[in-house]
């Protein structure tokens, strides 16, 4: 259809002939118009090919979509161009020349494959409609149309509206719109502060538009980079008693692949000194499941070690040599001493992730340099002893913002009492972000945290603070905590499963944080109410607005309490009733049951609260981590309080300020974060 989609195809049928596994490479960006779903079905095309091939099985190729996606592409493209609409290829008279020209052939020859077009009679389809079916005769016809525009799946009846869609659209043969003025004669100033206010992946698409933004882009685009270890999607869900031995040959064959894949990618940024110190965020994850990797043969420490010791030393390599890394996230790849030395080495990086590192290669703590720079610490122990993961505090010792983040299924366990006795993190912390602990160790946690607040002369520093646990925190607990936190200069706490919510509770925290700013509660109904869905509070909400008084400065308050109105029966419907539900008074009479038996203008609630809390700024009624109902509350000259109010399920800056969790809270944008300005070598 163009030179891009031509090229394409040409690398996937020599690929393909000369049985070289390779799955399409997710573009950086996505320029041209349907490229994204086009991806999605090539990669698919590419699996089926070599997985028939290993059955030995002709590849079935009437269900392959590329080149319906192709031909999509062709007439929407110019059909952009009499629009006025431009996609990142640009709108340039040379390029409408281009795709004109191949779509005049295309629609020549449609009109040829029309002569050729016998309708049968409509056949009833599964679900009872009706369908014309299209014949081609002779069929040699449609045969021919398919090769010459490599079609393998074909939709008829949308190829041949496609002449019909360009008449209607274009009636009188109107002229098509092009771009008079383009980016590139802008002032390089102008483009420069462009650069530096767009998001990165917008930089990068703009970079990849020409050349000369290309080199404008240059300091911009190398910012962030990802180096993945991929795997085939279609696996990931599948567990090792699923995958036959056929998919095992397969994987052992794409794990080798793959590897070789990441390989270069690493030794492609060894070798452009110029791009790796551009480079201020650092992503490297290994995608394969322990299943997979026990399919593909990795199942003894001799076979892992043979399999990602290169990869180990590329890592080291990388971050050696990664200048000003600022940050850091590394996922499911063993960290070795190599590399903790290159982390330590780097005077910039601030923020580390980790996501299920094992560290059983790793010596004593005490032998290993200590990562001195890094501010802000990310744990998952995902497949991976929580308790080991968490000895990481013991190499950085300036760590300010710490999340580790457990899962429900997987609990994180704390590290041994001699460990614990010997690094106490919480000592120099600023920001907390803990996820489901083990329940059985949270009053450990909570020793954890006295035992730093009583260290004579350094009082806590935290300022932030947020547990979620799977399980209520009782009242004991609760007041456990408090007690640990007191005298800490918090300004946002985020207790996520509260068993106890009585007034003294509310009492207990204003007296413990006077200086607190934002307060997230979030109940939990009953013991078998371990999400953090709406929940049935003991009180009305009345009795909490008027507890809230306590807090001179409170501006955000969130909570879960269930504000679903309940279904009362109303008579509205009698003079339906009588006139026996006529089918066409249906629609209107399911509107006035909404008008009638919902509660809509919840406006009363955030003046309720105001009139206790005269500083509330923001109140909040959440959902299984999403705001339900946000109402924002200012007040105008006058002293007129004004209420504008959301009431769609969402994530608003305000929620994930007071609440960042997962997978928010592991990104490179966590709103918890210490930003410092980095060190330059």
């Amino acid at each position: 259809m163009d030179s891009d989609d031509e090229r394409i195809l040409q690398e996937e049928e020599v690929a393909l002939a000369r049985d070289m596994f390779e799955l399409p490479q997710r573009p950086a960006v996505w320029i041209r118009p349907y490229e994204r779903e086009e991806f999605v079905v090539r990669r698919d095309y590419v699996v089926r090919a070599y997985s028939a091939r290993d059955k030995g099985i002709p590849l079935d190729n009437s269900t392959d979509a590329r080149g319906m996606w192709r031909i999509r592409r062709l007439w929407t493209s110019v059909a952009g161009f009499y629009e006025g609409n431009v996609d990142l290829a640009g709108r340039s008279e040379r390029r409408f020349h281009s795709l004109k020209k191949r779509l005049d052939k295309f629609l020549d020859d449609i009109a040829s494959l029309r002569t050729h077009i016998v309708e049968s009679p409509p056949a009833v389809m599964d679900d009872g409609r009706e369908a014309l079916l299209f014949l081609v005769s002779p069929s040699s016809v449609l045969d021919n149309f398919r090769a010459k525009y490599k079609l393998g799946y074909v939709d008829l009846p949308e190829i041949l509206a496609i002449p019909e869609i360009m008449r209607s659209m274009y009636p009188g043969n109107p002229k098509p719109v092009f771009q008079k003025l383009f980016l590139t004669d802008l002032p390089p100033e102008l483009l420069l502060y462009i650069f530096d206010i767009v998001h990165i992946d917008d930089a990068r698409a703009l970079g990849v538009t020409c050349r000369t933004l290309y080199e404008l882009s240059f300091s911009y685009v190398y910012q962030r980079r990802r180096l993945v270890l991929h795997v085939d999607p279609n696996f990931i869900e599948k567990t090792l008693d699923d995958i036959s031995d056929i998919d095992k040959r397969y994987l052992c064959r794409l794990s080798v692949e793959m590897r070789k894949r990441l390989l270069r990618d690493f030794r492609f940024l060894l070798t452009r000194d110029d791009i790796l110190k551009r480079v201020e965020h650092l992503g490297i994850k290994n995608s394969w499941t322990p299943d997979m990797a026990s399919a593909a043969g990795l199942n003894t420490a001799f076979e892992q070690q043979t399999f990602y010791a290169p990869i180990w030393k590329e890592i080291e390599a990388t971050l050696s040599g990664a200048a000003n890394l600022q940050e850091l996230q590394l996922e499911k790849f063993a960290m070795t001493k190599e590399m903790i030395c290159a982390m330590a080495s780097l005077r910039s990086l601030q923020t580390l992730s980790v996501h299920g590192c094992p560290f059983n290669r790793l010596p004593s703590w005490d032998s290993l340099p200590p990562m001195a720079t890094v501010v802000n610490l990310i744990l998952f122990p995902q497949d991976v002893p929580g308790s080991e993961m968490l000895e990481l505090v013991a190499l950085v010792p300036n760590v300010r913002s710490l999340t580790v983040m457990g899962l429900p299924s997987m609990p994180c366990a704390l590290p041994q009492d001699d460990f614990i006795m010997r690094h106490n993190p919480f000592r120099v912390l600023e920001r907390v972000n803990l996820s489901h602990i083990d329940d059985e160790e949270v009053p450990l946690l909570f020793h954890w945290i006295r035992d730093a607040a009583m260290t004579p002369g350094q009082p806590l520093h935290i300022t932030h603070f947020r547990l979620e646990l799977e399980y209520g925190l009782q009242e004991d607990e609760v007041f456990q905590l408090i007690n640990g936190l007191e005298g800490a200069p918090l300004r946002t706490l985020t207790l996520e499963g509260l068993s106890y919510v009585e007034d003294d509770l509310f009492t207990r925290l204003a007296e413990a944080f006077p200086d607190l700013n934002a307060l997230t509660l979030i109940h939990r109904q009953n013991i078998l109410q371990r999400a953090s869905r709406p929940s049935r509070w003991p009180g009305a909400t009345w009795e909490y607005a008027a507890r809230l008084a306590a807090f001179p400065r409170l501006k955000h308050f969130m909570w879960n309490f269930d504000m679903r109105p309940l279904q009362c029966g109303t008579t509205f419907d009698l003079p339906y009733a009588e006139a026996g539900y006529p089918a066409s008074k249906i629609p209107e009479l399911y509107r006035e049951f909404d008008e009638n038996c919902f509660e809509v203008t919840w406006d009363i609630l955030p003046r309720l609260f105001c009139a206790y809390c005269p500083t509330l700024e923001t109140l909040i009624f959440s959902m299984l981590h999403l705001a339900l109902l946000e109402f924002k509350m200012k007040r105008i000259e006058t002293g007129k309080l004004v209420v504008y109010m959301t009431d769609e399920p969402s994530n608003t800056e305000q929620f994930i300020s007071n609440n960042p969790i997962w997978p928010i809270n592991t990104s490179f944008d966590n709103p918890w974060h210490i930003r410092q300005r980095p060190l330059r070598p």
